[in-house]
């Protein structure tokens, strides 16, 4: 995740990660009661996935933090959670991501409206 989202996971209340090793990609000095491994660059993050023999990992984040995995071709799996409020404006997730065709492996929809997608 990014320090953005890290920020804002901060003001969730309990931790939502708990047990689970997480990484910050960010060049920012973070000071924070909750401190996972802070890396500059996808690279250091890939390197030390790679060193402790990881299989699957999780992205959870902004469009920084997707698009560097997504250009380097590394995310094999989509859940996109559609949460039906409109905007009018924003960022897109995907805006410097190369073009991929996905298959639909499981929708969800949850009583507050909100529908998960799960692609491969």
């Amino acid at each position: 995740m990014g320090a953005t989202t890290y920020k804002q996971i901060l003001t969730f209340g309990d931790w939502q990660y708990p047990g689970k090793l997480y990484y910050i990609l960010t060049s920012r000095n973070l000071s924070a009661a909750r401190t996972g491994i802070i890396k500059r660059s996808v690279e250091e993050v890939i390197e030390d996935i790679k060193s402790r023999e990881y299989q699957r990992v999780w992205i959870v984040g902004g469009v920084a933090v997707a698009s560097a995995f997504m250009q380097k071709q590394l995310v094999n799996e989509y859940i996109i959670t559609i949460i039906p409020v409109i905007l009018g404006s924003g960022i897109s997730l995907y805006q410097s991501a190369p073009e991929q065709s996905l298959n639909l492996i499981e929708t969800k929809a949850y009583s507050s409206d909100v529908v998960k997608l799960h692609y491969c």
